[in-house]
């Protein structure tokens, strides 16, 4: 798996050029764990930030507009929503990498995968418990050490940098745990703070 840094445009993956792209255990067991936060995200549920693209309304919506594919839009739509309100959380800008932007690579691979992939609805989540439910097959508990909120709710989780990509998702998707109903954490990984965990 490549280590990526970040760049004055964002997330560049080092030695990619030689390497295959994600494979698609990986590409799947990111956009599960997207979809999940997403689905917990939207005002039917942990009402983390505003988009109802993924509640049946908005599903509803997309489906007159996208006759042909309208859970697909609807993630796209869910998803993008998500990237940017993380974006606008993170502390240190394009130093940050969050489970929605793994940097220009990473994301070209997810993004063409996207138009294929099926992934299952979730349900929506009216708690933490019912997040943790979701996520208990995914997520990887962390010493509470490695874990640091600021005043935007954004929190840096440090890990090791070698890890693979698949488990650094993991741990930000066990970050989201630490929210409460209408009080969202943006979990991040900043480049540079990385150690052996």
């Amino acid at each position: 798996m490549p280590r990526l840094r970040a760049t004055g445009a964002g997330w560049n993956a080092i030695g990619r050029e030689d390497q295959e792209t994600l494979d698609s255990a990986t590409i799947t067991e990111i956009l599960g764990l997207r979809l999940l936060i997403a689905r917990a995200a939207q005002p039917d549920s942990l009402r983390w930030w505003n988009d109802n693209s993924l509640t049946a309304e908005g599903l509803d919506l997309t489906a007159r507009l996208f006759g042909r594919k309208p859970e697909r839009a609807a993630l796209r739509l869910a998803l993008k929503a998500a990237r940017v309100r993380h974006d606008a959380a993170m502390p240190h800008g394009n130093e940050c990498m969050h489970l929605f932007n793994f940097g220009d690579v990473v994301e070209f691979d997810i993004a063409q995968a996207l138009k294929t992939c099926e992934l299952p609805m979730p349900n929506r989540m009216e708690s933490i418990s019912d997040l943790l439910t979701a996520l208990s097959d995914r997520i990887i508990t962390g010493d509470p050490e490695h874990l640091a909120k600021d005043d935007r709710s954004a929190m840096e989780i440090v890990v090791d940098e070698e890890m693979p990509l698949v488990e650094q998702a993991r741990i930000l998707a066990s970050g989201y745990v630490a929210g409460d109903r209408e009080k969202p954490v943006f979990p991040f990984i900043r480049m540079g703070s990385s150690r052996s965990v």
